[in-house]
């Protein structure tokens, strides 16, 4: 395997294989490489509002946080799953079907910028998330029965960061 790098912060988008990273739902196939340069990323418009992204690492890593950025708060994912090291999910799977590793049941926005975006630092067990050959990770929006929201706005996110030590 080759490494990466890891920015002085914490940033590990230098340990991320972008060249396998795959997302399922997205409205582009050209949705791995705008994940990468930071652009907006939605759900597929006839589809629930939910994506499911796949990440590999050149090299093992220790995940700390994600960081990760909404254009609004009407198209931000309310909840996300972690799957540490889990490649071989579907959507099924990541929406319930699977126990995560990390399930952020509620996701606490930041107040909305000027520009109407909303961030949100999720903070990880250290301990779970080490050795870190690959990344799930299951954005959506649920219904009030924790359903992945039908119809409405697709979910949304135009930044994610992944921070941790390689």
């Amino acid at each position: 395997m080759m490494s990466g790098s890891v920015g002085a912060d914490g940033d590990l988008a230098g340990e991320v294989d972008w060249a396998r990273v795959g997302i399922l739902n997205a409205d582009s196939e050209e949705a791995p490489e705008a994940l990468r340069g930071g652009k907006l990323v939605t759900s597929e418009e006839d589809a629930s509002a939910e994506v499911l992204i796949y990440f590999w690492f050149k090299s093992n890593v220790k995940l700390q946080a994600i960081h990760v950025s909404s254009p609004s708060a009407a198209r931000a994912p309310s909840r996300a799953r972690l799957f540490a090291n889990e490649t071989n999910l579907d959507m099924n799977d990541a929406a319930g079907g699977a126990p995560p590793t990390k399930d952020f049941e509620k996701i606490e926005w930041g107040s909305p910028g000027p520009d109407g975006s909303v961030a949100a630092r999720l903070e990880v067990n250290f301990l779970k998330f080490q050795n870190l050959g690959s990344l799930t990770v299951h954005l959506c929006r649920e219904d009030d029965d924790g359903l992945p929201e039908e119809g409405g706005e697709p979910v949304a996110v135009h930044g994610f960061r992944l921070v941790g030590k390689a």
